[in-house]
């Protein structure tokens, strides 16, 4: 549900903001409504609609109203968006081959795909923007939008490195920074 969330609290007393979980997507909902119309479940920064959180503005103004720092907000983010669509395709390939709407789950699947190379690309930009103070990022589209081309491809060297283990059942990469306390994420 998009307004719930849970704390964790670690042995060291510790508090973090738990994993992403039971979440739903207002993409399939939308009844062709265009997606910059789309009012969000909660304020993002400054912003209640795409249109105002899907911008560079939109993620700092997270991570103030958050009071976290803006670069570890915009890897999260990145990270978040890059994970996404693999994720959603294996969940969607293990449903049942019946009962579904298989043209509504491939088109959501492949929206979720475009969102999430959106979100990576203003993730992208924004660490650009930290990374060299400049008041606002410069859009290199027609249309003041960042490009097409896959975040991936221009990662800066600023992103967070993740632990290589892999768990062996799960086959899942640890989500934690590098570390040799043994005690992995997936």
């Amino acid at each position: 549900h998009a307004k719930n969330y849970s704390w964790m609290f670690d042995d060291a007393g510790d508090v973090h903001l738990a994993p992403l979980y039971d979440s739903s997507s207002w993409l399939p909902f939308r009844r062709g409504m265009a997606i910059e119309d789309i009012p969000l479940a909660m304020r993002m920064g400054r912003g209640s609609r795409v249109s105002e959180c899907d911008t560079p503005d939109g993620l700092t103004g997270l991570a103030d109203s958050l009071r976290l720092p803006r670069r570890a907000v915009c890897e999260r983010a990145a990270e978040l968006a890059e994970a996404l669509p693999a994720a959603l395709k294996a969940a969607a390939d293990e449903l049942p081959a019946s009962g579904f709407d298989w043209g509504r789950v491939d088109e959501h699947v492949a929206e979720i795909d475009v969102r999430s190379r959106r979100c990576e690309r203003v993730a992208e930009q924004t660490l650009q923007k930290t990374a060299v103070g400049r008041e606002r990022p410069s859009a290199d589209a027609a249309d003041g939008m960042p490009s097409d081309e896959p975040a991936s491809a221009v990662r800066s060297a600023s992103v967070r490195q993740r632990c290589a283990h892999v768990g062996e059942r799960s086959k899942k990469r640890c989500v934690r920074a590098p570390h040799s306390d043994g005690r992995h994420r997936y």
